[in-house]
């Protein structure tokens, strides 16, 4: 029986997120094909979303693969921590005042990653451009003359990779639009597909009935940080009049605290933590309407999910979004004065005109963007290099 290929997929893959699923994803449509490992340039939690749809293969991080592999690092760690207690394994804390002193621990890791890539027959890297130790898998890779497809997550800033010019020895790219594809214009040799994503609980969003009420229930979903402008969310619904309206922002972040003491005065206005991934559709089936307000984005995610979901969508014109939703009523520029009034819109539609746009943009799903649809594209790609 002929060898199956191996294939890396690599990234920050460590704990929750966008980046995760799609590694995962990634990771379950090659498997049944090819010889699938994972291999996250940062520590991986017990029960990151990498493991959300059940792969079975190898999962790697790359300080477990220094820490048993260096000895020197190995007996450094083992000393610093011998007489403290435990509560992680030594490998996530190989980053310690011993080994930075007596070690060049990113001349040890630039050697185990290149050591450890000659195994396989190609590598998909699932990152931002300036994100920890791509630059290293992408030139070993070269040298090695592995191919490398690189697929980019989050909006692309060509100024903030140092040295941008190492990207042309890139392989290939796949980006989730081609407005983030332009942004590496100014590169030799930007040779790329445009692969969007699909909702990873299709077939359980799909099965949501369509909102075809009037909208009184909006969600922010997603980190709670300063690009996804959660408080122009805020803003806007608090200027809106109605007892019966609700905003549900669901996420963590270092903005949370700030979003609490603005929203403190109104309860209509609740906060969740993070959930899990499977709760997603309960999330969904809850609200009328999702808001993306961000400034940056190269999806987002969620947008894919509540199209499935058949609900209505109140967003910026960032990343993918004017490419998914073509002709679509509810744009706001980013404030939270356009907000309100995009808002006030959504609210005073019927239900039969609701219902229309939800069932539009659930046939928008199913014809452009179904799990089947973007399988078939990354194999499509792979397939051209292995």
């Amino acid at each position: 029986m002929k060898a199956k290929k191996k294939i890396l997929i690599t990234g920050l893959l460590g704990a929750y997120g966008g980046r995760e699923l799609e590694a995962a994803f990634i990771a379950k449509t090659f498997e049944k094909k090819y010889e699938v490992a994972l291999l996250s340039t940062v520590n991986v939690h017990p029960d990151s979303d990498i493991y959300a749809f059940g792969f079975k293969g190898k999962v790697d991080s790359l300080n477990e693969l220094v820490y048993k592999e260096s000895f020197w690092v190995r007996t450094l760690t083992k000393l610093m921590y011998a007489f403290r207690k435990k509560i992680r394994a030594n490998h996530y804390h190989i980053s310690n005042k011993l080994t930075q002193r007596f070690i060049d621990l990113e001349a040890v890791k630039h050697r185990v990653i290149k050591n450890h890539i000659t195994s396989f027959d190609a590598i998909i890297i699932c990152a931002q451009l300036h994100s920890q130790q791509i630059k290293t898998l992408a030139l070993s890779a070269e040298e090695a003359q592995i191919p490398t497809i690189f697929r980019t997550t989050g909006t692309i800033d060509l100024d903030a990779v140092k040295q941008p010019e190492w990207l042309e020895h890139i392989t290939y790219f796949i980006h989730h639009s081609e407005t983030n594809a332009a942004h590496l214009g100014r590169l030799k040799n930007p040779f790329y597909s445009v692969i969007d994503q699909c909702a990873f609980l299709e077939a359980k969003l799909l099965k949501l009935p369509l909102v075809s009420e009037r909208i009184t229930s909006f969600l922010c979903l997603g980190r709670l940080d300063e690009n996804k402008n959660i408080a122009s969310a805020i803003e806007a619904f608090q200027k809106i009049e109605g007892p019966n309206l609700r905003l549900s922002i669901v996420g963590n972040g270092h903005e949370k605290k700030k979003l609490h003491e603005m929203a403190s005065t109104d309860n209509r206005i609740t906060f969740k933590a993070n959930i899990k991934h499977d709760a997603i559709v309960d999330c969904y089936g809850d609200h009328d309407c999702l808001i993306i307000a961000s400034h940056q984005e190269s999806g987002p995610l969620t947008a894919i999910e509540a199209m499935a979901a058949g609900r209505v969508i109140i967003s910026t014109q960032v990343g993918a979004m004017p490419a998914r939703l073509p002709d679509h009523p509810f744009w706001f520029d980013g404030t939270s004065e356009s907000l309100q009034l995009v808002m006030e819109k959504a609210m005073q539609q019927t239900p039969e005109q609701i219902k229309t746009l939800a069932r539009k943009g659930r046939e928008r799903y199913r014809s452009s963007f179904s799990e089947a649809e973007i399988k078939k594209q990354y194999v499509a790609v792979l397939e051209s290099f292995v």
